[in-house]
């Protein structure tokens, strides 16, 4: 692959590693729902995240049927009730298969996260999923997300930079290339989070509630940034997928080893953050 001319990094789980403070996030959403729903909402987390539940990193999640789903590129091939079983097709989507062939091939299909629908395309949307399944409110669920990043932000709470990630950086931006971070976190907590990592002084442009997916199609479409351009990131379908889309690179740093985008050209496949550190000292 050429050495890119631009990076454009995506910030959590991305830049830094930080395993806790999905507890942390658990239990601020914990605290919204009722006591007997609370204890089997956190014993399902506790499933979860060390690979044992029904919700999982590289699914979707329908709050309007509450159930889960595959999918790939913008269409779900499968939905899943909470015991693991394949459930019926949506209504809507039945109709939308039948009605596939009499559309036009110019028209757009319509972004299946949306309405309700989110990726759970990292940590941090795996306990929202299952938090959302025993009954939080998307504002129950922003409210509880606001106060972890407050703990974040706060003296008790310490991030902790991966080793060599700013000398890395360092010498991407000596060797010439552009580092832009594009983050969906909110400006204040990003800010704060750079610091606290060694970065905030590190990017041509740090760009935070970014939208991704359909914000970082909508950067790449409308950047300046020389090319060719690589987006590194931990969420395929935020970060991945619309470079490729793009006909940018990307690295996707595929820690749960989904396997996505295998066939990409363009694409590099880590499982770490260091990982990914190794592959980018090789353009510097």
């Amino acid at each position: 692959m050429e050495r890119p001319r631009t990076i454009v990094f995506d910030l959590d789980g991305t830049l830094y590693e930080d395993a806790a403070i999905f507890d942390i996030y658990a239990r601020e959403m914990a605290s919204f729902l009722p006591a007997e729903r609370r204890d089997r909402f956190l014993a399902d987390w506790d499933e979860a995240k060390v690979g044992r539940g029904v919700a999982a990193i590289g699914l979707g999640y329908d709050r309007t049927s509450d159930r889960l789903f595959h999918f790939e590129d913008n269409r779900i091939t499968a939905w899943l009730d909470w015991s693991g079983s394949i459930a019926p097709a949506l209504v809507e989507n039945v109709a939308a298969l039948e009605d596939e062939d009499h559309v036009e091939q110019d028209v757009p299909a319509a972004p299946i996260f949306s309405n309700g629908r989110f990726n759970i395309g990292d940590m941090w949307w795996l306990p929202a999923a299952i938090a959302a399944h025993h009954g939080l409110t998307n504002e129950q669920q922003e409210r509880a997300f606001l106060a972890t990043r407050a703990i974040m932000a706060s003296d008790s709470y310490r991030v902790e930079p991966v080793p060599g990630v700013r000398e890395t950086l360092d010498a991407l931006t000596s060797a010439g290339v552009v580092l832009i971070a594009l983050t969906n976190s909110p400006a204040e907590t990003t800010a704060d989070v750079l610091r606290q990592i060694g970065l905030d002084d590190m990017f041509a442009a740090v760009r935070p509630l970014a939208g991704k997916p359909a914000g970082m199609t909508r950067f790449l479409r409308e950047t300046d940034a020389p090319r060719p351009l690589l987006s590194a990131g931990d969420n395929y379908v935020n970060d991945i997928a619309p470079a490729l889309q793009a006909g940018d690179s990307a690295l996707f740093i595929d820690r749960h080893d989904l396997g996505l985008g295998a066939a990409s050209p363009r694409y590099i496949r880590v499982r770490s953050v260091s990982a990914m550190l190794q592959t980018l000292a090789e353009w510097t």
